[in-house]
């Protein structure tokens, strides 16, 4: 975490650098690559922390959008229907959508709700294809509430 300061106090850095000695001299065009380059560092090491963490994200098949999967389960699929956002190379759920879960081939649930960047946030619906129990449940960012 402590990087990820530096970091960002050398970007702020750099920027001020890049302005104060103006966009045509041979300085400031200089710093103004050293800030992209720091802006890309930053970025990409927030969105790294957000997505490369312990969760593990399942896929889907037929769309190749992933959703955050934090208890997964040998034998288990998903079907996502819903919006994605690209982040890199990956696709992910994003926007208010339905996830039918499979257990060897077999469809057990389905889920409705809002994801954001494929982790659940808001309210959900829970339906069990077994019995057509209904649970609604609450999330922020992935985290049931």
């Amino acid at each position: 975490m402590r990087g990820k300061i530096f970091l960002s106090l050398a970007l702020v850095f750099v920027m001020a650098m890049a302005s104060s000695c103006g966009n045509n001299s041979r300085a400031g065009k200089v710093g103004l690559k050293m800030y992209k380059h720091a802006r890309n560092e930053v970025l990409s090491g927030v969105l790294e922390t957000f997505f490369a963490s312990d969760d593990t994200w399942i896929r889907d098949k037929r769309t190749g959008v992933c959703i955050w999967n934090p208890e997964p389960i040998d034998g288990e699929s998903m079907h996502w229907s819903g919006n994605a956002i690209r982040e890199g190379d990956e696709l992910y759920a994003h926007g208010f959508g339905e996830v039918v879960w499979y257990f060897k081939g077999r469809a057990v649930q389905v889920d409705r709700g809002l994801f954001q960047y494929g982790k659940p946030h808001g309210t959900f619906t829970h339906r069990s294809l077994y019995d057509g129990n209904i649970i609604h449940s609450e999330w922020n960012h992935g985290e049931k509430l």
